[in-house]
């Protein structure tokens, strides 16, 4: 299995891709375009997945609910399944078989998980059970981990300083790396907003940036953004390409470009389009040929968990005890079964 360089998730719900990028050494003095380091490398298989959020008296995880999504899409293609779940998590499990993760053993390929370590403990304490934690993945199993999801609202309400937020993520980005030898699978990550690259937040996703590591741990780390857009006129590369330019060259601090190895966007949209909206954004990541993983995200969070809801095709019943899942008034759930074929 290669390693990855570029990961990006993107939603109308929500999808996740990502890409890798090998050889050419990062420099801040080179500071080159980010689309010509992600156009250098065009034979890269594009893996798809999805996380899902539970539905009423289900599990919290989603993982009854990514079950279904993952039949019906089958049903629909001939048989193509999702390669990854992405789930999220509320604090720093004691390994992996406590973890959402562990529920993705025999159902899809690759996991994309969040850890929260306690700001309580010591660097040095965190780092140990994160370490541990690794180590615990079962070997050869690929894994994303990501590093406190969306931190900025968590900042906003005072729940932690960013200098707080931005400590934690070196010590654990140096922690997967350390056990890297033992676990080549387990990636690294880190997932802002993508409202943080907008001029108008008064955020400077500079400061959210892990700062001080090597240009070795920079290109192990993947650097991710969550975002939404209502717009079903904007093509994927019109949103996307700006976005991932402006990750490439951000550059202060003296760290270099952090956008060239690893990033992600997560991208919502509620148009009636969604369809249409999927098959370009599936056949956009598809072609740019340096998209590794797409993630849709299978949920009513945010909305009302029903047919307002990011959830493929429409929910048809909100009863708990009557559930009619997805029928497939809008095309999206099809669009999608046929973009994973």
């Amino acid at each position: 299995m290669k390693t990855y360089s570029l990961f990006l998730t993107i939603c109308v719900g929500f999808f996740t891709l990502a890409s890798c990028k090998k050889g050419n050494e990062v420099t801040q003095k080179q500071n080159e375009n980010v689309e010509q380091v992600a156009n250098s490398n065009t034979n890269i298989t594009t893996y798809f997945g999805a996380s899902s959020a539970g539905f009423p008296d289900e599990p919290i995880s989603g993982i009854d609910s990514w079950d279904r999504l993952n039949d019906r899409l089958k049903n629909k293609n001939g048989g193509t399944g999702l390669v990854f779940r992405r789930s999220f998590g509320s604090g720093m499990p004691e390994d992996f078989n406590s973890s959402n993760m562990a529920d993705d053993v025999g159902r899809c390929t690759i996991s994309v998980g969040e850890l929260k370590p306690d700001f309580s403990k010591s660097d040095s304490e965190n780092y140990d059970l994160i370490r541990d934690f690794v180590l615990s993945i079962p070997a050869g199993r690929i894994v994303y981990l990501v590093y406190r999801h969306e931190p900025e609202s968590k900042v906003k309400k005072g729940g932690y300083s960013v200098a707080q937020y931005r400590d934690g993520l070196v010590n654990f980005i140096r922690a997967v790396i350390s056990v890297q030898d033992q676990r080549p699978n387990v990636h690294p990550c880190f997932c802002l907003m993508s409202w943080t690259f907008n001029p108008k937040s008064g955020r400077n996703p500079d400061d959210y940036r892990p700062i001080g590591l090597t240009l070795n741990e920079r290109r192990k780390t993947i650097a991710g953004v969550d975002g939404y857009c209502n717009d079903p006129t904007e093509s994927a590369s019109s949103k996307f390409n700006p976005i991932f330019t402006k990750m490439g060259t951000n550059s202060g601090g003296g760290t270099g470009n952090w956008g060239f190895t690893r990033f992600a966007v997560f991208e919502t949209a509620a148009h009636g389009d969604r369809s249409g909206w999927v098959t370009d954004l599936g056949n956009w990541a598809k072609n740019r040929g340096n998209i590794e993983l797409v993630s849709w995200f299978n949920s009513g969070v945010g909305q009302n968990a029903g047919p307002d809801g990011w959830y493929l095709g429409v929910w048809g019943n909100n009863q708990s005890t009557d559930h009619n899942w997805f029928n497939d008034a809008d095309g999206s759930l099809n669009a999608f079964a046929q973009v994973i074929k």
